[in-house]
């Protein structure tokens, strides 16, 4: 959402809370494409120069690859969702009320 200012010229409301839990979805699944094609690229890798490696060093070097890998994964996209929606959220506090952005009384 590059302009936020535009929300509030819309007729209708926007729930944001789909619109947020969207953008997470496709985004994570992106994440989840990346990180698949690392490890088979890492993999065919592997069998390229090693031709006699056997498939436990296989799958043993698989796990390696995949801990190293999704260790980073969910740093990334906290960082950047973080970094991309500072200026929603300034923009959500300073012209909404914070009632507005709490759908339900706190217990």
């Amino acid at each position: 959402m590059k302009n936020p200012i535009y929300l509030t010229a819309l007729p209708s409301p926007l729930n944001l809370n789909v619109i947020i839990f969207g953008s997470i979805v496709v985004s994570a699944l992106g994440t989840v494409m990346d990180v698949a094609m690392d490890i088979v690229s890492s993999l065919h890798e592997i069998c390229q120069h090693s031709p006699k490696i056997s498939l436990a060093g296989l799958v043993k070097s698989n796990f390696t690859i995949e801990r190293d890998i999704m260790g980073t994964m969910p740093n990334t996209l906290v960082s950047a969702y973080t970094g991309s929606s500072l200026f929603e959220a300034h923009f959500l506090l300073y012209y909404c009320s914070l009632p507005m952005l709490i759908p339900y009384p706190p217990c």
